[in-house]
């Protein structure tokens, strides 16, 4: 740590800006997402439910074409939840 380092180059928020300059908060903000938005954790869940599903009629029905058929409508319901929000 340099004796010379003002606050600023140490990265405290709190720190005033230098003279002459205006301070912009590049910060993100702090709020929640509303609840329309899609969050990580909700479409991790969608893809999950989507390939479970699909896994789950082919170890069912051990059948190729009623999987493939399966994972059509699958994807179709999927990209209808996230067109909806």
């Amino acid at each position: 740590m340099d004796p010379h380092d003002t606050p600023q180059q140490l990265g405290s928020d709190d720190a005033p800006p230098p003279k002459g300059t205006d301070r912009v908060d590049s910060s993100p903000s702090r709020r929640r997402p509303s609840s329309e938005a899609w969050q990580a954790s909700s479409l991790l869940a969608l893809i999950n439910g989507v390939m479970v599903a699909v896994g789950g009629v082919f170890v069912t029905t051990s059948s190729l074409v009623i999987t493939v058929i399966a994972s059509v409508v699958a994807l179709l319901i999927a990209l209808m939840i996230l067109v909806k929000n």
